[in-house]
């Protein structure tokens, strides 16, 4: 199995899986410990990008296992429960992209549209809902 996102909520350090499988593994431990499945919940996608900002785990766009690129943003509070916060962020679908978090604020740079080869636009939320 292959994890290509993670991120830390102390003292614990999370993982989520990037394939095309449904759902997505999310699994949480601490380093040089056991590791545990805390969901099998969370939205099916692969190529997407996950943050932690205001004390919960984002899942921001990515595609399906149709190969639809999405623009959604969903969010947990304990990693177990997965509510989508926007089923369609004004930013454009893609995948392959970067978020960051900087001055209080989720930023998504960049990725792939399927269209174009790549994108180059940069956008903001201080909420996680709604982006600039």
């Amino acid at each position: 199995m292959f994890f290509k996102q993670f991120f830390s909520i102390f003292p614990l350090f999370w993982a989520s899986q990037d394939a095309s499988v449904t759902p997505i593994s999310l699994i949480y431990g601490q380093v040089g410990k056991d590791w545990f499945q805390a969901s099998t919940s969370a939205p099916t996608r692969q190529q997407h990008t996950s943050v932690v900002f205001d004390d919960k785990i984002w899942i921001i766009g990515g595609d399906d296992t149709n190969g639809s690129y999405l623009n959604d943003v969903w969010s947990s509070s304990d990693g177990i429960n997965w509510t989508q916060v926007t089923a369609h962020a004004s930013w454009p679908a893609r995948q392959q992209h970067t978020s960051v978090l900087f001055d209080d604020k989720i930023w998504i740079i960049g990725g792939s549209d399927g269209v174009t080869t790549r994108l180059n636009d940069v956008w903001y939320s201080s909420d996680g809902v709604n982006y600039n």
